[in-house]
This record gives C-alpha cells, structure tokens and sequence, in this order.
C-alpha cells in the first residue's frame, strides 16, 4: 500500500493495534497477514488503517 506520508508512524500504530505491518520503503506499507485469515480479520486491519490514517491528516491539518 503507497501512503502519501511516512510508513514508520503507520506501522507504529498498528503494531499498538495488534497488527504486523512493515514498511517496505518509506512510503509503502507491507501487510503480513497469518497464513490463514477471516474476512472479520481483514475488516479490522482495514479499520484499524482507516482510522489511523484519518487520525494522521487530522494531526498534518
């Protein structure tokens, strides 16, 4: 996923979140989901994200 912003603080959210994302460059997040995964997993992860991003362009004004 190519962000806009520095990966480093996504990833640190997320990790405070419980999920495993690193980044593969600077702006380019890598997600490292378990072999096996939900649909209810994924919702998550995709809502932890949004609101970690929304929380980020809030801080940048």
């Amino acid at each position: 996923m190519e962000l806009h912003v520095p990966g480093a603080p996504v990833v640190e959210a997320c990790r405070k979140n419980g999920f495993l994302i690193v980044c593969a460059q600077e702006r380019v997040l890598r997600l490292v989901p378990p072999l096996i995964v939900g649909k209810e997993e994924i919702d998550l992860l995709l809502e932890a994200l949004d609101n970690i991003l929304d929380e980020m362009e809030t801080k940048r004004g």
